[in-house]
């Protein structure tokens, strides 16, 4: 039960890790447009 507990940790980190930087990425992306104009 206490390794259950520990991988739905590292589920949700990596989760949440993964839509940050994805988010980040776009967001990134479109900055580098607003510089180009």
């Amino acid at each position: 039960m206490f390794i259950s507990v520990i991988l739905w940790s590292l589920v949700i980190c990596i989760i949440t890790l993964g839509i940050y930087y994805l988010y980040d990425d776009k967001k990134s992306k479109n900055d580098d447009k607003e510089d180009l104009y």
